[in-house]
């Protein structure tokens, strides 16, 4: 198999893909409220996170696709590490307020990275399974259906275990449920209208890159990290 650097568009979209996931991380304790419905951000932006997968998993093959799970917890959890120490720096009296406000961000941030890691873990590593052995028994036809599928199921796992995780001791379940069904209600919306994009993406891509796999015979372990 040939070596990731000489793929075009692999490390782009796998950077932009620990992008986005670091940016989920920030956004998740930020509530949006629209009228009576309300919303985690995260989710304005992780419907990116499942497309971008999708569209590895689909052109580069499940191997490449869980390699870039494994390397964006990987950052995410170098960011949120680093983040910890230098919030337990000293600082200088006179700056004292400001640190005070600094670590009053950070901090809950820094303690819902455990379960925004594990959730974001599993729900994409369901993600990606379903639409690569989907793509086995389809010959590779109908992505924007498998990723409409996967991306669903993917979804389910990643709301719960998140969403629980953060909320739960702080907000009733009720409230917490109300939530996810929003959240999930937009992710089905948005996974329909990028499905449709990503097939011509997809398209695109692998009439341009030197690899395109189709997944039959690969090891669908999913806590490896080789590509070869």
């Amino acid at each position: 198999m040939p070596e990731t650097k000489q793929l075009k568009f692999y490390p782009f979209l796998c950077t932009l893909l620990s992008l986005i996931i670091i940016i989920g991380l920030i956004a998740q304790y930020r509530l949006v409220s629209t009228g009576p419905i309300y919303f985690s951000a995260t989710i304005l932006v992780y419907p990116f996170v499942c497309f971008i997968l999708d569209v590895i998993a689909e052109v580069y093959g499940y191997r490449y696709a869980r390699q870039s799970v494994w390397i964006s917890i990987i950052n995410l959890l170098i960011y949120s590490i680093v983040l910890s120490i230098i919030s337990n720096l000293p600082s200088p009296n006179f700056f004292s307020a400001y640190t005070v406000n600094f670590n009053f961000i950070i901090h809950p941030l820094l303690r819902v990275t455990g379960v925004f890691i594990l959730g974001v873990l599993a729900g994409q590593l369901v993600n990606i399974y379903f639409i690569s052995k989907l793509k086995l028994y389809v010959n590779g036809r109908f992505f924007a259906l498998r990723s409409i599928f996967s991306i669903s199921l993917g979804e389910i796992t990643t709301g719960l275990i998140i969403l629980f995780g953060v909320f739960i001791g702080k907000l009733v379940v009720s409230k917490i449920l109300a939530i996810f069904i929003t959240e999930f209600t937009i992710m089905l919306v948005a996974s329909f209208i990028l499905a449709f994009f990503g097939s011509f993406f997809v398209f695109w891509l692998k009439k341009i890159e030197p690899l395109t796999e189709n997944d039959r015979g690969i090891n669908f372990n999913p806590f490896s990290m080789r590509v070869g």
